[in-house]
């Protein structure tokens, strides 16, 4: 089992970022340019249900748009939490969720990385490493000093992506399904 806490920004020189301020209305938060691709990551909003629940089916996890709809407002109206999409060529290739909260073992606060999916016919270009920097800027913006990811056993893949980025295994995620 593989749960990583670091904070490390991963930032390319040969990608330039600029942030917009409003987070909240689907604004552009970044826009990356790099050598290979031109690719601009933002807030979700619920129009964004039917291919954010196309790429949570992706990992694993079955998801209707009508599901995925009802989530999204949800999660976009708490200001704990954020959901980013990236997109090329007007179509969105990735998304990316987290949250933070308080501490309990210590002072401060930690931020969650929840949820990560790349369409698989862009995997490999390094959209998922442009979601989690922005992701990672977002937690830092918010005074958190960790980031935490679950990923499960079978994902060795994203085990490797995650330590590639600076993510170390501390522990074991151990669930309970309640009735």
């Amino acid at each position: 089992m593989f749960l990583g806490t670091a904070l490390l920004p991963y930032l390319s020189p040969i990608r330039r970022w600029s942030v917009a301020t409003n987070a909240g209305t689907g604004q552009n938060l970044h826009s990356v340019k790099s050598a290979a691709q031109a690719m601009s990551i933002r807030s979700a909003t619920v129009d964004d249900a039917t291919v954010i629940g196309e790429l949570i089916t992706e990992l694993g996890y079955p998801t209707t748009a009508e599901a995925m709809r009802a989530r999204l407002k949800v999660l976009v109206a708490d200001s704990n939490y954020v959901t980013l999409v990236a997109e090329s060529e007007n179509e969105v290739v990735g998304v990316i969720g987290g949250t933070t909260g308080h501490y309990y073992e210590k002072d401060g606060i930690y931020a969650r990385l929840l949820v990560l999916s790349v369409s698989s016919r862009s995997r490999g270009s390094g959209i998922g490493a442009q979601l989690v920097a922005a992701l990672e800027r977002w937690a830092s913006s918010r005074g958190a000093h960790d980031i935490i990811v679950n990923s499960a056993f079978h994902r060795t893949r994203a085990h490797a992506f995650y330590e590639r980025l600076g993510y170390v295994g501390t522990g074991v995620r151990l669930v309970k399904t309640l009735a």
